[in-house]
């Protein structure tokens, strides 16, 4: 049987604590940024996978639950049916998502 206790953190110094929080802040305020872009109609979908391609580590965190309910006139319900109906679960994030998923995405809530 395999030790599974995650490695110990390194150590960090105080200025490398405050940094690494003042770039997890802007990350956050870059995703919800996102998120809003989408709900205003200045992101379409198709221009958020290319976001997602450029940028994996920040925009690619997004939940693909939450980025759906960002789009207009899609809610918590419409949001739930496409995910069940193309198998993506709730834990997925944008980056995750397959060729086929992208497709589907595309074709109900693209251009």
């Amino acid at each position: 049987m395999t030790n599974r206790n995650p490695p110990p953190l390194p150590e960090l110094s105080n200025e490398a604590r405050a940094i690494g929080v003042i770039r997890a802040i802007e990350l956050r305020q870059f995703r919800a940024s996102i998120k809003e872009a989408l709900k205003d109609g200045r992101l379409r979908v198709w221009e958020l996978f290319i976001l997602v391609d450029q940028h994996p580590e920040v925009s690619g965190m997004i939940h693909v639950r939450k980025a759906l309910e960002s789009i207009p006139k899609v809610g918590p319900i419409r949001a739930d049916k496409f995910m069940r109906k193309h198998g993506i679960t709730d834990s997925r994030r944008l980056r995750g998502l397959g060729a086929r998923q992208r497709e589907a995405l595309l074709k109900e809530f693209g251009p």
